[in-house]
């Protein structure tokens, strides 16, 4: 998995660069063994830390996406950016959820639906400034 986002991911650009090691970093605690709040205190930073660096850059990649599912989220990140669709991996965050429309289609979701998304998060965001 994490050799098809390196290779997914390859396209330059410092930023673009911190952006793909943090993805990477986020999901190799998808093994962790740590303590389950420590995780979730790494995960968190990491998930903020790519959040304010795909702002800043104008970009998907990177962006946090999270579907409700029971008493919690199903949490993905995005990885590329294709058109018309978005690439995701799954984290594996807390109670460690999946969504089943994402999983039905290998993490591919429409670029559309991801902004909506991704927009809804930054204007809840904005709201707690």
């Amino acid at each position: 998995m994490i050799m098809i986002i390196q290779q997914s991911l390859n396209f330059g650009g410092n930023t673009m660069e911190e952006i793909r090691n943090k993805i990477i970093e986020l999901l190799n605690l998808n093994n962790s063994d740590e303590n389950l709040n420590e995780l979730m205190d790494k995960q968190d930073t990491l998930m903020e830390e790519l959040r304010e660096l795909a702002t800043q850059n104008n970009t998907l990649v990177g962006r946090i996406l999270r579907f409700q599912v029971a008493d919690s989220y199903a949490i993905y990140v995005i990885t590329e950016v294709n058109g018309s669709t978005v690439e995701t991996e799954w984290v594996d965050y807390c109670d460690g959820w999946t969504d089943q429309m994402v999983e039905a289609y290998n993490g591919v979701i429409p670029t559309e639906m991801a902004n909506r998304m991704v927009n809804w998060e930054n204007y809840l965001t904005n709201l707690n400034k």
